[in-house]
Parts: structure tokens; C-alpha cells; sequence
């Protein structure tokens, strides 16, 4: 199966695996599945999960402001 890594809120990676449907099993810092599922079409769009270049933008604006 396929992964995906998206940030969390705290900008935390996490580690995910399709598991069909549009689901994903969040995987532990192991590889192994800690039984959490996520839709990542809905956990993107209401923005509790990130991808990665918007996790980056994030840094790019948190840096500049921390900049000033």
C-alpha cells in the first residue's frame, strides 16, 4: 500500500497508509498501524492536516515574522 506524510496542527509529521476508500491508517514512528483512520480529503480541507508545501509555507511566514 501506498503512504502519505502530512503535518498535523502542532506541525508534527505523520506517517500515513491507504487502506482503500479514501482512508488512511496513521502509522507509529515503527511503521506499524496505531488504528487511527483518517479520510484525507476531509482532514486537508478542513485543515487539520497539511501537506507538505503548505507546511513549508507555513515555516516561510512563522520565520518572517519571527524575522521582523
Amino acid at each position: 500500500m501506498s503512504s502519505v506524510t502530512a503535518y498535523n496542527r502542532r506541525g508534527e509529521r505523520i506517517v500515513l497508509q491507504a487502506v482503500g476508500h479514501g482512508m488512511y491508517e496513521q502509522l507509529d514512528s515503527g511503521g506499524k498501524g496505531t488504528g487511527c483512520l483518517v479520510n484525507l480529503k476531509t482532514a486537508l480541507g478542513c485543515g487539520s492536516l497539511f501537506t507538505e508545501e503548505q507546511h513549508e509555507k507555513y515555516l516561510a511566514k512563522k520565520a518572517k515574522r519571527q524575522g521582523k
